[in-house]
């Protein structure tokens, strides 16, 4: 795999920066893509959640090629995913809370890698990702609010709204007239009787107590409804079995694809994650989305008639 070191000298950095901001202005006709990169280096939502756009862009051009690349965490809801011909893994080489040392020391050593596509649609909304990587792809989409994006050429207005609509907006731009997102996996979501609980988190900020989960549990128990758990990692599988008993614990049991089949025949879910709210709202099953933060609502709420949202 060719490589070249990402170091960039500031007449270079100067070059991308207006060479981009007049790409902006001029909003380039993009030609059909025979290879599409489609980048997201978010958490399992934010992956999944890309690869419902797989769906309208083989409609749109019916012979590309579609690659993925996501960070290394992300893979499993990519693999095996239908529409996806190549996978490629790559660590975010910035981070939110890294200094201006560690920062400049990562891009000083960092190596990034070369791909040969025709375009990359990057849909990971904020922070750096790796956006030198791709300047041999002629058409390179972002959104305006990326890190990054003076590294693109295509760079799309950023609106309010739920991150599914941005999406779908996105796809839009760049030629796709029938751009609704679609769940490439095939689900049956005849509903069964039990309720899904998912109450944990990539992020654990947006958890809420066990006590919480306790007394919910409890009222769905009084009522003699049925509740199973999912999750991921010891330290959720560890919690919920302080409220369930083992047979109704699925955390770290199921593969990605049982997870979502999980989730399809529910006959509601009650979720702080929003892998688990996006699949909900797009089979349109009753679900409960849990936020901590009152900021993340208008982007992360699906909004769907089905849908509560609760703070």
């Amino acid at each position: 795999m060719n490589v070249k070191r990402l170091y960039t000298p500031w007449k270079i950095e100067l070059f991308y920066r207006v060479k981009s901001f007049l790409k902006q202005k001029r909003r380039c006709i993009l030609d059909p893509p025979k290879k599409i990169l489609l980048c997201n280096q978010g958490a399992l939502g934010d992956v999944f959640l890309t690869t419902c756009m797989i769906s309208p862009l083989k409609k749109a051009f019916s012979d590309c090629h579609i690659g993925m690349l996501v960070a290394p965490q992300s893979r499993v809801a990519v693999q095996g995913c239908p529409g996806i011909d190549t996978i490629h893994e790559l660590e975010p080489w910035f981070h939110l809370h890294d200094s201006k040392w560690t920062k400049l020391r990562k891009r000083l050593q960092f190596r990034a890698p070369e791909y040969d596509y025709d375009w990359v649609i990057c849909t990971f909304p904020f922070y750096r990702g790796v956006g030198s990587s791709f300047h041999n792809i002629p058409n390179r989409i972002c959104f305006e609010t990326l890190g990054d994006r003076i590294h693109f050429n295509h760079v799309i207005p950023w609106e309010p709204g739920y991150i599914g609509e941005q999406y779908e907006r996105l796809l839009k731009e760049v030629g796709v007239e029938n751009p609704q997102l679609q769940c490439p996996w095939e689900l049956s979501n005849r509903a069964e009787d039990y309720v899904l609980f998912h109450m944990g988190s990539a992020d654990a900020a947006k958890e809420f107590s066990l006590s919480f989960w306790q007394d919910l549990y409890d009222v769905y128990q009084a009522e003699g409804r049925k509740v199973f758990f999912t999750g991921s990692g010891e330290r959720q599988e560890k919690l919920i079995q302080k409220i369930a008993p083992q047979e109704y614990n699925y955390c770290n049991r199921l593969s990605f694809p049982e997870f979502l089949q999980k989730v399809a025949r529910a006959d509601h879910i009650v979720s702080v994650d929003t892998v688990t709210v996006h699949v909900a709202a797009m089979l349109r099953k009753r679900y409960y989305a849990l936020f901590q933060k009152p900021l993340d609502v208008p982007l992360w709420f699906p909004n769907t008639e089905e849908g509560a949202c609760i703070l």
